[in-house]
């Protein structure tokens, strides 16, 4: 014999088997979703069927032990969240190349005032990871702020209605040279650029 009240708790009960069902159907999303994520950051390493390669950070590490918790390990690291630090540190290091360049200062005296500033600001954790020498200078004005100051001057001469373009070959030491010497009419008035390419 059934009474009423043992009706209502059979109807409770199905109604928590739904939302029991629902959060399952939930917690089944979530897994995909990481599942998806794994197979997107993580790829086999065609070489060594025991590494993996993570497509965030384009590093290579090995699963043969450690197996899934490598893999989840890899993907919570510090190599996929942004590390703003190193972008401040190049930051630093483009702003000191373009002040060298702007102003005429070598390489050598640039490699010079980042030993300085190293020392002057030991505390500052960016100031002590500058690495900015002859080399790393040279590279940074030429294959970073050189085709950005040259798409920004070729772009702001599109707008101007007249400008002047004057260049010529030059021999400095034994480099021959082509600077070209841009002057032209823009909304704040004459502006002058120039580059200098090898």
């Amino acid at each position: 014999m059934f009474y009423q009240s043992e009706e209502v708790e059979i109807l409770e009960e199905d109604e928590l088997s739904s939302k029991a069902r629902s959060t399952l159907s939930e917690s089944d999303k979530k897994q995909k979703d990481k599942r998806e994520k794994k197979e997107r950051n993580i790829q086999e390493y065609k070489p060594d069927k025991s590494q993996a390669t993570c497509m965030a950070c384009n590093c290579q590490f090995n699963v043969h032990y450690g197996g899934k918790m490598i893999v989840d390990r890899q993907l919570i690291t510090t190599t996929l969240k942004p590390n703003r630090e190193k972008d401040e540190i190049a930051a630093a290091e483009a702003t000191l190349v373009y002040h060298g360049v702007r102003h005429g200062i070598s390489y050598l005296a640039q490699q010079c005032t980042t030993t300085v500033i190293k020392n002057l600001f030991s505390s500052s954790s960016i100031a002590s990871s500058l690495s900015c020498g002859r080399t790393k200078a040279a590279a940074i004005a030429t294959d970073v702020l050189a085709p950005y100051f040259t798409h920004h001057v070729i772009q702001e001469m599109k707008l101007a209605f007249y400008y002047s373009l004057s260049f010529d070959a030059s021999n400095k030491g034994n480099l021959k040279t082509y600077p070209f010497c841009v002057q032209y009419f823009s909304d704040v008035g004459v502006k002058k650029g120039s580059n200098s390419k090898l």
